[in-house]
Formats: structure tokens, C-alpha cells, sequence
């Protein structure tokens, strides 16, 4: 019998041992495969948690004391800064007598938030940032103010939507809690509104065209209104810090009537000549003129700016023109609320343009401002004069926003009878023969409204009244 398979394999082991080997296995000692269960223990310290707070420090309901739930304003978690707002609203209400001396802390703190990208935590801090600034003096906010203006003209021209649209709640605490020092700051802020409607144009020509978010959860006309609401009050507060106001009374307290029953007592001098004049001693005539001419072309060039893109938002709401004049206008109530917010824009412009044209009479920045929009105006408002709209009934909303603007007059009668105004005004030497059909519409539409006499008319009318009577 042969033996090849048997020697063949003889062969293979005889090769594998002569193979050079590993460490070979060991196996456990019975006995000793068993799991430890005994395990070492330290404590954790945490040097923060163990400090004792003194009896006379201001405290949250947690325990916790200013400085602690600022920096917590920085944690990455959204409850806790949350939660940390929540706390320094709980001590700038129970203990107001702290905020002076942590001011400071408490604007740099807070204000940054207005640029989270939570949405939840940027309107907790504004909320917080109100009632910090409707507890304390103005005078007290004035040296921190270029933070807070810092960080709203940041959240203004933010890259995402969402933070923009809350900016303009920002801007309103700022607007009604520190209105002097938001004047003041005017010519700094006036260019963001400029950013949040339009953009300069790519081309080599000047100007800006008007920009559509298309991210926005919000349509154009609207996000556009919301803007001009704010623009309306912030060009307000920039009139009355400039007392714009304070010369219309004085213009119409000219007018005194004789009572024979009672006491007459009548000034013999014109107030405004004993109005304060503050002369600089250290400031030369040239120096002067400089500030003159800037603060003029300043406002000039914005008016120049804002102007055309007002007309052009205008005509995207409004683009069809009647042709029939005896029939009115139908609107939306949209384009209707956009009305109404673009004409109160026009009109502090204006007024603003009478005062520096009156502050500085070589400016001719009055005469500048009627020859070249006036033509625009009849054009894109009293072409199609005058406006009705259809208010479309609405549920209740429960909305967090400080204003909703909601049209009342189906008629737009306020809104008519501004673009009256505006028409006269800005055409003083206007040519009937020219413009019959403009001069007839609006006159006709004055006596039309006014022809009752009733005392609320005469009321709304007494800004229009005058201008009216050079017409005819």
C-alpha cells in the first residue's frame, strides 16, 4: 500500500515546525476570570458654586448676582441665556437702585444679543434693553449711546432678513426711549435706511434701485412699509430736535383777537428776536460756513437719495393710471397703508427742507427741492388722485409686534387731503392754464370735503386752507 499521502503530510508538519514561531497562548488560571467591581472615587469642586454672596448684594430669584448672569449671555445654550435675560429683567424691576452702577456692564452685555440668530433670544433683549432704558436718565445713557447706535446700525445692515426685520424693534425702544441722542445721531443712521430698501446700482450710473427680498417671510410692500413707518418717526424726531415745530407755533400765534369783556395783554416785540443766540469765541467765519455747507449737502444729497426711490416704490404698488378724472382710484389696502406712510415721509422732508432753506437762504435748497420734484409728484400722486381702498375684514392677531397699521376711512380722506397739501406747497407760482386739470382736481376735492364747515373738517384742513386760496 502506498504511503504518499502519509509522508506528504509528515512533510507539511515537519515544514511548519521548522517555521519560526509567535509567542505562543496562554491560557487563565481557573478561578481568576472574574470582574472587579470596586472603582475609586474624587469629588468635583466647582470654586464658583462654593462662593458665599454678601447679604447686601443684589440677587435673583436663583441666586444669582449681576455679573454672573452676564456672563452666562454667552453660553451656547439658548434656554440659559434665556434664562439669564430673564434674570436681569427680575433685578432691573426689583432693584433699580443697582442699574447705575453696572450700567455699563449691563449695555455691553445685553446689546449684542440684538444680532443672535435666535429669534427668541434677540426680542428678549430687546424687551430688556427697554426696560433698562426706561429706568435710568437720559443723561446717564448719553456716554454708553455708541454702543447702542453700534449695534443697531449692525442689525440693520445684517446679511440675514430676519435680524433686520428686528432691528426695526430695536430702533423703536431707541426711538421712544432716547429720542435726543437717536437725533443726534442722524446723519449716521439715515444711510442704513437707504440699505434696507435699495442698493447702488452696479452700472456706471449714479444712484440706487430698490431690492425684493425674496427670503423674506414678508411681502416687499409691507417689509417696505414697516421701514417707512420707522423712517417717518425717526425724520420726526430729527425735526423736533432741529425745533421745526417750535417755529410753526410761533408763526401761528401771530394772530391776536380783541375781547372787550376780558383783560387784553399784547406783546410789542417779536419773540423771536429775544430767542438765546450762542456765539463760539474760538470759532472763525470760515469755520463756520464749513459746518453750514456740510450739514446742508449732507441732508441735500440724502433728499436727493430718498426722493426717487419714494416715487419708484410708488409706482410698483400703483403702476396703473386712470384715465377718466372723474372717477377715483381703487387701491389695495396694502398699497394704501404704503400711501400713507410715503406721504408722511414726503412731508417731514419738506418741512425739514423749509427750515434749512430758512437756516440758510444761500442754500436755495427749497428752490432746488420744488423745481425738481414737482413735476414727479403731480406725476406718480396727483395723476391718479384721489384714492379709495376696500378694507377687507380681519381676525384679531396676537402679535408681539409694537405696531400694525390698519386702515379706518375707506375713502383715505387724511391721505387725500395731504397730497392736496403737498401738491400746493411744493407749487407755489403754479400755471393754471397748464396744469387745469391737476389745479381743478385737487381744488374741487378741498371744497368738496370741506363744504359742511363742521369743526373736525376745519380742524384736518387748517394746514391746507391758506396754500389753497393762491390757486384760485
Amino acid at each position: 500500500m502506498h504511503k504518499t499521502g502519509a509522508t506528504r503530510y509528515q512533510k507539511f508538519l515537519k515544514s511548519e515546525k521548522a517555521k519560526t514561531k509567535l509567542k505562543g497562548k496562554k491560557g487563565l488560571p481557573k478561578g481568576t476570570n472574574v470582574t472587579k467591581t470596586n472603582f475609586k472615587v474624587k469629588k468635583i469642586v466647582i470654586k464658583e458654586q462654593l462662593k458665599k454672596h454678601d447679604n447686601t448684594e443684589v440677587l435673583s430669584s436663583r441666586k444669582l448676582n449681576i455679573k454672573e448672569l452676564l456672563s452666562r449671555l454667552t453660553h451656547f445654550n439658548t434656554n440659559a441665556r434665556m434664562e439669564a435675560l430673564s434674570g436681569l429683567k427680575e433685578l432691573i424691576t426689583l432693584h433699580r437702585h443697582s442699574l447705575e452702577e453696572n450700567l455699563g456692564n449691563l449695555i455691553h452685555g445685553i446689546t449684542p444679543l440684538v444680532l443672535n440668530v435666535e429669534k427668541v433670544v434677540r426680542r428678549e433683549s430687546v424687551k430688556v434693553v427697554h426696560m433698562l432704558l426706561s429706568n435710568v436718565d437720559i443723561e446717564k445713557i448719553d456716554p454708553f449711546f455708541d454702543v447702542l447706535s453700534t449695534y443697531l446700525r449692525s442689525a440693520m445692515t445684517h446679511i440675514d432678513s430676519r435680524i433686520q426685520e428686528d432691528s426695526l424693534l430695536f430702533l423703536d425702544i431707541l426711538l421712544l426711549c432716547t429720542p435726543r441722542l437717536i437725533a443726534k445721531d442722524f446723519h449716521k443712521i439715515i444711510p442704513n435706511f437707504l440699505d434696507m430698501i435699495s442698493k447702488l446700482k452696479i452700472d456706471s450710473k449714479q444712484g440706487r434701485t430698490l431690492t425684493v427680498n425674496l427670503n423674506s417671510q414678508i411681502t416687499s410692500v409691507k417689509w417696505r412699509v414697516n421701514v417707512f413707518h420707522r423712517l417717518q418717526q425717526f425724520l420726526y424726531k430729527f425735526a423736533e430736535q432741529n425745533e421745526v415745530y417750535k417755529e410753526e407755533q410761533l408763526l401761528n400765534k401771530t394772530t391776536h383777537t380783541f375781547d372787550a369783556l376780558n383783560k387784553n395783554n399784547f406783546p410789542l416785540f417779536n419773540p423771536i428776536y429775544t430767542s438765546i443766540c450762542t456765539v463760539s469765541c474760538f470759532s472763525s467765519k470760515n469755520s463756520q460756513n464749513t459746518l453750514i455747507s456740510d450739514e446742508v449737502e449732507k441732508f441735500a444729497s440724502y433728499v436727493e437719495t430718498l426722493m426717487p426711490l419714494l416715487f419708484e416704490i410708488w409706482l410698483e404698488a400703483c403702476p396703473n393710471i386712470k384715465s377718466d378724472k372723474s372717477i377715483e382710484s381703487v387701491i389695495t389696502e396694502d398699497a394704501a397703508i404704503l400711501l400713507k406712510h410715503t406721504l408722511e415721509v414726503i412731508s417731514l422732508l419738506w418741512k425739514l427742507v423749509k427750515h434749512f432753506n430758512k437756516k440758510y437762504p444761500s442754500s436755495m435748497i427749497q428752490n432746488t427741492f420744488t423745481q425738481r420734484y414737482r413735476s414727479l409728484f403731480s406725476q406718480h400722486f396727483v395723476a391718479s388722485f384721489p384714492y379709495v381702498t376696500n378694507i377687507r375684514s380681519r381676525l384679531p392677531k396676537n402679535t408681539e409686534l409694537p405696531f400694525e397699521d390698519i386702515i379706518t376711512d375707506p375713502k383715505l380722506v387724511a391721505e387725500n387731503l395731504e397730497i392736496c397739501y403737498l401738491y400746493i406747497t411744493i407749487n407755489p407760482n403754479v400755471n393754471i392754464k397748464s396744469h387745469q386739470a391737476e389745479v381743478m382736481s385737487v381744488l374741487s376735492y378741498i371744497e368738496k370735503h370741506f363744504s359742511n364747515h363742521s369743526q373736525e373738517q376745519i380742524t384736518m384742513g387748517q394746514h391746507i386752507g391758506n396754500q389753497a386760496i393762491y390757486l384760485k
